[in-house]
C-alpha cells in the first residue's frame, strides 16, 4: 500500500506541475507586457496568482523529492563528510554573506557508509533550516561536528560503529512536545509569512536517514536553538 501511495504521489505531482507552469507563465506575461494597462487592483491580483503558483510548484517539487527519497535505489559508498559540508557551504556563499551567518565546521568529520546524494540533501536541509529559522534580530550561527557512538547493543565502538553528525543552530528552537511531530509530512510550527517553507524538509531528512539504515533526532528548546543529530554507519576508509 505504501508503494502504491508513493507511486500515486509521484504521478500526481508531475501532472499538477504542468498547469501550474502555465498559470505562472501567463501571469508573468501580463505583468511584463500589460502592466501599464492594469489598474492597481488588477495588478495585485496578477501578482498574487503568480506568487501562489510559485508556492504550489515549490510544494510539488518537495513532494517529488520525498517520493524520490522513498523509492530510489541507494547503493552505499564511503562518503567523506568534510567534502559534503564544504560543498554545501560553497553553494550558499551568497546567502551566508547576506545574512552574515557564521558556520563553524569541526574537521575532520570523518566518513560514513551511505548514499552520497542523500547525505548531501540531508545535511543541506539541516544547514538551510539553521539559516532560515533564526529571529530577525540574530545573526545565524551554525556548528557542525561529529563523534563516534557505540552501536546499539555493543559496549565498545568498533568497525561496525555509528558516526553521529551534529548540526547546531542558534535559531528560534522547538518545544519538546513537537520534537517528533516536526518530522511528519506537511508539519509546520510557524505561519508561512514568518518562515517560508512547505513543511516537507524534515520529513525528507527522516525518510532519507531511515532508508540508509540510520536514525535522526534533535535536542531543542524555544529561543535557545536546536541541535539535530544524524546517526549513520561509520566507514572504515574515507574517500576523497
Amino acid at each position: 500500500m505504501n508503494r502504491e501511495l508513493e507511486t500515486f504521489n509521484y504521478s500526481i505531482s508531475h501532472d499538477l506541475r504542468a498547469p501550474l507552469r502555465s498559470m505562472s507563465g501567463f501571469a508573468q506575461a501580463l505583468m511584463d507586457g500589460q502592466a501599464s494597462k492594469l489598474g492597481p487592483q488588477e495588478a495585485d491580483y496578477v501578482r498574487r496568482i503568480a506568487n501562489s503558483a510559485r508556492r504550489m510548484d515549490t510544494l510539488l517539487q518537495d513532494l517529488l523529492e520525498y517520493s524520490r527519497v522513498a523509492r530510489a535505489s541507494m547503493p552505499p559508498t564511503s562518503v567523506n563528510l568534510d567534502g559534503v559540508v564544504t560543498e554545501i557551504i560553497t553553494l550558499r556563499e551568497r546567502e551566508i554573506e547576506q545574512t552574515k551567518a557564521q558556520i563553524e565546521v569541526k574537521s575532520p568529520l570523518g566518513a560514513v557508509t551511505a548514499h552520497m546524494p542523500t547525505v548531501q540533501q540531508i545535511l543541506a536541509n539541516l544547514i538551510d533550516n539553521g539559516l532560515k529559522f533564526t529571529a530577525k534580530e540574530k545573526t545565524p550561527h551554525i556548528r557542525v561536528w561529529s563523534e563516534p557512538v557505540a552501536a546499539e547493543g555493543q559496549g565498545t565502538v568498533n568497525g561496525n560503529s555509528i558516526l553521529r553528525v551534529w548540526v547546531e543552530d542558534n535559531g528560534i528552537g522547538i518545544e519538546k512536545e513537537f520534537h517528533e511531530k516536526i518530522f511528519g509530512l506537511f508539519e509546520r510550527l510557524h505561519p508561512s509569512h514568518a518562515f517560508p517553507g512547505t513543511g516537507l524538509g524534515l520529513a525528507i531528512v527522516r525518510k532519507g536517514v531511515e532508508r540508509m539504515g540510520g536514525k535522526v533526532g534533535l535536542e531543542s528548546r524555544p529561543n535557545q536553538g536546536s541541535r539535530f543529530w544524524v546517526d549513520l554507519p561509520a566507514a572504515t576508509e574515507q574517500t576523497k
